[in-house]
This record gives C-alpha cells, structure tokens and sequence, in this order.
C-alpha cells in the first residue's frame, strides 16, 4: 500500500474513533461533545440551573447552591408598596390612590386632601418625621426644587436640564397656600418635566416628604401646626366651605 494511502485511511481511522467517542445521540440524548469547555459558561445564572454534567470546577449540589432562588434581602420592600401598613391610612391615598392623572383629577384632589394624615405624636415623633423628610426631600427632590425649596436646585442653576420653566418655588404664597392634595399628587403622578416619584417613596415617606416642604414655608413648624391644629384657610379650602354652604343654603 502506498504511503498516501495509508495517511488517508489512518485519518479516515482516526475521524471514526473521535466521532465514534462524542457518542450516538437520539431522543432527548444530544450526545457527548469534543473539547466542550468553550461552549459551556461555569459562571452561575440566578434562578437556573445550567450545570454542564462535565463541568470540572464544581459539583452539581454546589452549582444547584449559588444557582438556586434565595431570600430577598433583610429589608426588601416590594416594587411600589410599603414595608409595614402606613401608619398615615387614608381613604384618598391607601392603599389606593383615589385620583386620575388627569387635569380633572389634579384639582379634585386640591379640593380633597387637605391635611396630612401621618400625625406626630409628640415633639420628638415630628423631629424624626421631619428628619427622615429632610433625607428623602435632598435626596429626590433638591436637586430641581432646591434645598430651601425655592426652586433654584442645581439641575436647573446648570442650564443643562430639559426645563422649559423653572421648577416650582414652593415658598410663594401659591403654594403655601394650597392643600397637601396640590403636592402628593405632583409625587404620584408627576407634573411637567417631572416624572412620578410613586415608585421612589412609599406611602408615610411622601407624606414625611410633604411635611418637610411645609417646615421650609413655616415661620414655625412646632407640633399643633404639623397635626393641623393651627391650620390657617387657604383657597382651596374657602371655596370647599362656601361650596358646603350653599348646598345647605339648597336644602332650606
């Protein structure tokens, strides 16, 4: 036998043996693989388990390990709800915001929120309220509304946000005068440029954020005024009371 001959018939020999060792596949048996390393990632997939049964690195029981479905973290509060059941229940605003995102709904929830519904309880209970407001205030709204909340944050004193008009003062009378509905619908459904914060703050933290607001306004934001005890008639509130009025007035 010539010598070409032979190397084609001992390479012919050799391709059977490999293709003979991937071994033979049929139903759900897809058959060994040569060199697999490239095509089978040992990183870890959250929530699957794709443990190569060649796999080197680690066993399947250790794979299955870090692969597995955990405990979300200590703390972990679901996508739009709160930890605990608010302590500032409304009929308006928990567990379901009563008010479209509409023009129409904007002003029926002026007209009907109009006080906070997360009470203090004492000097000490308005501190931490107003301390925890603070945070989120700085933390999510500071930046277009400014820290004295006069509208002058950064993003707007850099020029480079996308603001046809400046951001709300919240230290003009307008807005000193408006109910707490003005500003918690604003946090639900955005206004202007602003998106929806809904998803940033849970329930009692729009309202710490709305008392916050309310302390930057106030001369003084001692205990009776944040509970509503010293609450002086705004707009709003007139044209509720005179609107009350004249239905009795219909009734006589």
């Amino acid at each position: 036998m010539k010598l070409p001959n032979l190397y084609f018939f001992a390479a012919l020999a050799l391709s059977a043996f490999f293709l003979g060792s991937c071994g033979k596949s049929g139903g759900e048996f897809a058959g060994y693989e040569y060199m697999p390393d490239m095509g089978h990632s040992i990183a870890y997939e959250a929530n699957v388990n794709t443990y190569y049964r060649f796999n080197t690195h680690s066993s399947e029981e250790e794979y299955h390990e870090f692969a597995k479905p955990r405990k979300p973290v200590a703390g972990t509060v679901p996508f739009n709800a709160t930890a605990t059941t608010p302590g500032a229940a409304s009929e308006f605003t928990f567990p379901v915001y009563a008010f479209d995102n509409t023009e129409e709904g904007r002003t029926e929830a002026i007209k009907a929120i109009t006080e906070n519904p997360l009470k203090a309880k004492n000097e000490d209970d308005l501190k931490k309220i107003l301390g925890q407001g603070k945070e989120l205030y700085n933390v999510y709204c500071a930046s277009c509304h400014g820290e004295k909340g006069d509208g002058n944050g950064q993003l707007w004193n850099s020029g480079d946000g996308p603001y046809p008009n400046a951001p709300a003062n919240y230290l003009t009378d307008d807005f000193k005068n408006s109910t707490d509905g003005r500003y918690y619908h604003a946090i639900m459904h955005g206004k202007g440029v602003m998106l929806s914060h809904a998803d940033k703050l849970s329930h009692d933290e729009r309202w710490m954020v709305i008392h916050y607001i309310r302390s930057l306004q106030a001369e003084k934001y001692d205990l009776p005024t944040a509970n509503g005890q010293n609450k002086v008639a705004t707009p709003a509130a007139e044209e509720t009371e005179a609107e009350g009025a004249a239905t009795e007035e219909d009734k006589q």
